[in-house]
Formats: C-alpha cells, sequence, structure tokens
C-alpha cells in the first residue's frame, strides 16, 4: 500500500488547490460585477488568477490519479506473484515471473520478502520456490474459559468468638454473604467456604 500513498496524497491536494482556485475565481468574478474602474480590472485579474490555481489543480488531480493507478497495478502484480507461488509444490521464479509478470529479480524479493513476514510459507532454493506447510494456527491471544462444576459448603464457627456459647447453624441470622449474628451475643461470625 505505500506505492499508493503518493498517488492519494496528489489526488488530495489537487482536489483542494482546484476547490481553492475555483472559490476564488467565483468570488473575484461578482466582484468584478459590482466594481468600477481600476477596481474592476484587478477584480478580473484575480478571477483569472483563480483559473490558473484551477488549472494546477487539475493538473496535480490527473497526475495523482495516474501515480495512483501505477501504485495500485504493483500491489495486483506483488499478489499476483504470491498467489501463483502459493498454487504450486514447485516453482521456479522465471515462472512465477512470466506467469505474473513481474520482473525475475522482483518476484525473488516478493518471494523473500513474504516468507520473512510470513504470508508466505516456503523456501527459496537458487532460482525454486518450495511450498512449505502453513502452522495450525496457535492459541496465543485466545481466552479460554473452562467451565467446571465446583461443589463448596459453607461452615459456621461451632463456637462464638466473643460469648463462647456453642453455635447451633439453624439458630443464626445471616447478615452478609460470608457473615452471619451469634444468637446469644449478636456478634458477627465469618463462614468459611470449603471445597468438597
Amino acid at each position: 500500500m505505500k506505492t499508493c500513498c503518493p498517488g492519494l496524497g496528489l489526488v488530495w491536494a489537487g482536489l483542494m488547490v482546484t476547490s481553492m482556485g475555483f472559490n476564488q475565481h467565483i468570488y473575484w468574478s461578482f466582484a468584478a460585477e459590482s466594481a468600477y474602474g481600476a477596481t474592476r480590472e484587478t477584480a478580473l485579474q484575480n478571477a483569472e488568477f483563480g483559473l490558473w490555481i484551477v488549472g494546477f489543480g487539475i493538473l496535480g488531480l490527473l497526475i495523482g490519479a495516474i501515480v495512483l493507478a501505477v501504485g495500485i497495478l504493483a500491489v495486483l502484480r506483488v499478489d499476483r506473484a504470491i498467489r501463483i507461488a502459493r498454487k504450486h509444490e514447485r516453482i521456479t521464479v522465471d515462472e512465477i515471473a512470466k506467469a505474473s509478470g513481474v520482473q525475475s529479480d522482483k518476484v525473488l524479493q516478493i518471494l523473500n520478502e513474504s516468507i520473512a513476514q510470513k504470508t508466505l510459507y516456503g523456501a527459496v532454493e537458487e532460482d525454486t520456490f518450495i511450498r512449505g506447510e502453513e502452522p495450525e494456527p496457535s492459541d496465543i491471544g485466545v481466552e479460554r474459559i473452562i467451565e467446571r462444576e465446583v461443589i463448596l459448603t459453607r461452615r459456621i464457627p461451632p463456637i462464638c468468638h466473643k460469648c463462647g456459647a456453642d453455635v447451633n447453624p439453624e439458630e443464626v441470622d445471616w447478615v452478609g454473604p460470608d457473615t452471619v449474628r451469634c444468637p446469644h451475643c449478636g456478634a458477627s461470625l465469618v463462614v468459611t467456604a470449603e471445597r468438597l
């Protein structure tokens, strides 16, 4: 996509300059209609200058479109070379070049870069590309959720830590998910959870 960026930049700049020149031409054309003498002549000159700016903007737009088209064609040729390499177990660089329309030295560069970036799997030995096996997708970055049933039991302390009385689990009041109240003195007792 790097080859398309200059073209996009020129197209954008061409559009901006064309718009600016057109706006200047319109403004000074209206100003010339309401002006007299020397000011009318100046307004007409400014309106004509606006047309020159429009011309430069259109020129930039056309050059940008050409550069963009050339960049897109280059990207398509690179993609074609990679697709051809992926289809064959073994293929020479010259065969890829002939089928894709890309020069042999450029095909070699494309193959080496694609292998390095891991968008193409295989190796280039002398002047032949040998396709390799794509690795299985890894679990790196994948969150696994394993659900399992866990049975917990809650244990109420058998003796109150404050008054020392025996605590009957059927007589306590629950005041929170992990807290009960002693039926004798009203002290808060912590309930422990244990796995079964």
